[in-house]
């Protein structure tokens, strides 16, 4: 049976067509794997941003913690510096306040020390420690007080924490310089010691 009529027309350009559909296939195929190619590329973006998220994350972190170990570290030195991670040094502080009493000229002063106690847990392996001290004071003015509470707390090789303080007004001699008042305080002077 003969070809249909239309057909023989298309014998010349039938190279052609063949050729133009493997073209189109392949052109399709390449389409499709283009695609492929272009999803695998976006998830492995996606991928790498979050991973990069983590890693800028993590970064930032490791950022504070340095911050805060640097702070603590400055911390942790000035208060070995004053002292405060040092024994109890009763001796040195007698001393200090007899150079407080000195320079300030308080005419009058006596003071007791009790035993060291615990205040119970304090910076990470330490224990807070704390003796009392009650103070007796011969003052001119308040002033004189203020003075030496100041002095004692900027010269202290421990952390000092008033306690309680209590001023009278001692009856009028009529001299000018006399004492006139009275001034009973207590302070704790807290140390801190490695626990056992």
């Amino acid at each position: 049976m003969p070809p249909p009529p239309g057909f023989r027309d298309l014998a010349p350009i039938r190279g052609h067509l063949f050729l133009s559909l493997a073209l189109a296939m392949l052109g399709l195929g390449l389409l499709q794997s283009s695609s492929t190619l272009v999803r695998t590329a976006r998830q492995n973006y996606r991928q790498t941003a979050l991973a990069r998220q983590e890693m800028q994350r993590q970064r930032l972190a490791l950022q504070d913690e340095e911050r805060i170990i640097g702070r603590k570290l400055a911390r942790y030195r000035e208060l070995a510096e004053r002292g405060y991670l040092a024994r109890e040094d009763r001796l040195s502080w007698v001393e200090q306040i007899g150079r407080i009493k000195a320079q300030r000229r308080v005419p009058a002063l006596r003071f007791e020390l009790a035993p060291q106690r615990s205040l119970g847990a304090g910076a990470d392996g330490y224990e807070m420690m704390s003796s009392r001290m009650t103070l007796e004071l011969r003052l001119r003015h308040e002033e004189e007080l203020l003075g030496f509470l100041a002095d004692l707390r900027a010269t202290a090789t421990a952390y000092t924490r008033l306690h309680s303080c209590r001023l009278e007004r001692l009856p009028d001699s009529g001299r000018r310089d006399d004492v006139r008042l009275q001034a009973a305080c207590s302070i704790d002077w807290i140390t801190l010691r490695e626990k056992p």
